[in-house]
């Protein structure tokens, strides 16, 4: 009982440090905008949070994944898709669709789903890689 209850407070707190590395980051991509220089590195940091965020909400399948190693299945196509989705920049999108963009085209420039998708991509990694889920 203990041990579950310390795995589940370490997965929080593994979970505020990916959200205060997004902030900072975001922050930081924030200035960067306005000095006029804003890069990929912070884009690729808030995306990786996202992503271990993600990660970390399957969290049995991830001490799954590690005792019995692993079980690959066909989720890992949408993962890989959604993937090099969420790690173009923005930028690149828009020189791709520029003015006339399809509907579909929207979801990369909001940053809001941005992150709904890198979460996704992170439980679709886990979930690809662990196969069914198992009964402990």
């Amino acid at each position: 009982m203990f041990n579950r209850v310390l795995g589940y407070a370490a997965v929080g707190c593994a979970m505020l440090g990916c959200l205060y590395v997004m902030v900072q980051t975001y922050y930081d991509l924030q200035t960067a905008v306005q000095r006029g220089n804003p890069g990929t590195s912070p884009l690729i940091r808030m995306t990786l949070s996202a992503v271990g965020i993600g990660i970390l909400l399957e969290a049995e399948r991830i001490v799954s994944l590690f005792r019995r190693g692993p079980e690959f299945n066909w989720l890992l196509i949408p993962t890989l898709i959604t993937g090099i989705f969420v790690f173009v920049p923005r930028g690149n999108w828009l020189a791709w669709f520029d003015a006339d963009r399809p509907f579909y085209a929207d979801m990369f420039f909001l940053p809001e789903t941005h992150a709904v998708l890198s979460v996704a991509a992170g439980v679709l990694l886990i979930k690809g890689l662990t196969g069914r889920k198992r009964e402990s």
